[in-house]
């Protein structure tokens, strides 16, 4: 009788995951659709205040590269979601590479002269923590136990 009622509860818990999970999507993949919106409409914005300029300005491509970086991040976070329902399996290796590209996004629209050196050490520190995991991730991802040729001949 327990073990029913336990199978039951582990049922209707999965049904709920799957149903976060499927809410979760939809919600990224607006996100992602709004977000390659508005990207367009700030480049063509951009683009049609040039004001006889045949350059962009420095702070008109750092705004482009943010929203660019922006789309990409909620495409990184939306296949991270894709892949967990298709395989049941958390990638950390995934979550970890956007977060790094988050860092790379506010870094390269890093304006120096706003923080103060500590801030800009302590992002530094963050680049190279997520970096140096990532390189762990990968590392580990590749490398096989050398008794397991015993254990499994």
């Amino acid at each position: 009788m327990a073990s029913s009622r336990s199978t039951k509860a582990l049922r209707v818990a999965h049904r709920v995951e799957r149903t976060v999970l499927w809410v979760l999507l939809g919600s990224l993949l607006l996100v992602a659709i709004l977000a390659t919106a508005q990207m367009l409409v700030d480049i063509i914005g951009v683009s049609l205040t040039l004001e006889g300029n045949i350059f962009l300005s420095a702070d008109e491509v750092f705004f482009i590269f943010e929203a660019v970086f922006l789309v990409l991040i909620a495409l990184e976070l939306l296949e991270t979601v894709l892949v967990y329902l298709k395989e049941n399996v958390f990638h950390v290796e995934a979550v970890v590479l956007v977060a790094l590209t988050a860092i790379a996004r506010k870094i390269i629209v890093l304006s120096l002269d706003k923080y103060d050196w500590g801030a800009v050490a302590a992002l530094g520190l963050l680049v190279a923590a997520l970096a140096g995991g990532y390189y762990v991730l990968r590392r580990t991802k590749h490398m096989t136990c050398p008794w397991e040729d015993e254990v499994n001949p």
